[in-house]
């Protein structure tokens, strides 16, 4: 009886596993409206960063990076931020196209994964200027045609706490602020080096 049981459980266990949509295999340019349906359409958002078109959602459990799974988790006693969520950044909300994503990750086990598995994968990143505040790496993923950010720092509870923020960006090489088509426009990374200058 108890092999049956065990043998249920890991049935269940290795389902759910994979009943994860695993990010890093999004194709840029790809339709993802069938992803998208089971966001609901109050979060259809921008992006509050860079004020790109946007699906919101802090289920994170349905999500993984790689062989890195994601989970549904907010600090306690920490503020709105405090929260791991995910936007999903498409060209608009008719086509659905994918752009890429960005990862709000404060469950510290998640973020230090997820660096190591960035690292492993994407070779060695650009480290850029922080000023002393955390870290700051940029990722130039031509085969993907993607540009990757993250940015590293420590973050504060209402009860004066610390824990680990982590700010992961994966977003099509080219893309504009605010999906913009006006080449006017700063670019993503545009914007990154001056936030975030290259270090000597």
């Amino acid at each position: 009886m108890n092999k049956i049981f065990l043998l249920l459980v890991m049935i269940l266990t290795i389902t759910s596993g994979n009943s994860q949509t695993d990010l890093e295999k999004l194709k840029i340019d790809s339709d993802i409206s069938d992803l998208v349906k089971d966001i609901p359409t109050s979060e259809k958002r921008l992006d509050e960063l860079y004020g790109l078109i946007s699906y919101q959602t802090d289920e994170l459990q349905n999500y993984k990076f790689g062989d890195i799974s994601l989970s549904k988790f907010k600090i306690p006693n920490g503020y709105a931020y405090g929260t791991n969520d995910l936007y999903v950044h498409v060209d608009n909300y008719t086509s659905n196209l994918f752009l890429g994503f960005t990862l709000n990750i404060v469950k510290e086990d998640e973020s230090k994964k997820l660096l190591v598995y960035l690292k492993k994968v994407y070779g060695n990143p650009e480290i850029r200027e922080t000023g002393g505040n955390g870290i700051s790496l940029f990722w130039n993923a031509t085969k993907s045609k993607q540009w990757i950010f993250l940015t590293q720092n420590k973050e504060r509870t209402r009860k004066q706490d610390v824990y680990l923020s982590t700010k992961v960006i994966v977003v099509k090489q080219g893309t504009r602020i605010e999906n913009s088509k006006d080449s006017k426009i700063f670019t993503i990374l545009d914007n990154f080096n001056m936030s975030y200058p290259k270090t000597k």
